[in-house]
């Protein structure tokens, strides 16, 4: 029964697991989060240093996203086909144009790890001031009675 429903599954074109290259994307997207979260958690966790290291991680996150944007061109040429392309181009140009937009996408991938990576110790930070520490404002040992 089971070897019918993966023949079904690799039938229809689903996914049968990661590639190594997306494998070795999900790795670096791990190591550079835990990278990231431990040195602004020990960063934050100095009276001095908390409000700098929330102004530095914001505006990397903001310029990392906002070049990860540019270089992509807003996304504006997803899901561009050669017949999209003005008649007045050439069709080793239009696949030129077609080859170099997705190269320009697949080279800019390593900005969204460093944009996750920097955004992640944000959120869990805001996360724990805003609703945890309102949730139980004893902390984590109010939980369990003292």
């Amino acid at each position: 029964m089971a070897k019918d429903n993966d023949a079904k599954k690799a039938a229809a074109g689903a996914p049968r697991g990661l590639t190594p290259d997306g494998k070795r994307l999900a790795l670096m997207l791990v190591a550079a989060v835990l990278v990231s979260a431990t040195l602004y958690f020990v960063l934050a966790g100095f009276a001095r240093l908390w409000k700098p290291a929330i102004i530095v991680w914001t505006a990397a996150a903001s310029v990392t996203i906002i070049a990860y944007f540019i270089i992509n061109k807003g996304f504006t040429e997803n899901g561009i086909t050669p017949e999209m392309l003005p008649d007045s181009m050439s069709e080793e140009e239009k696949t030129a144009y077609i080859e170099k937009s997705l190269s320009r996408k697949k080279k800019s991938r390593w900005m969204l790890v460093v944009f996750i990576a920097l955004i992640f110790p944000l959120a869990a930070d805001i996360f724990r001031l805003f609703v945890f520490d309102r949730l139980f404002p004893e902390g984590i040992a109010g939980l369990f009675g003292k």
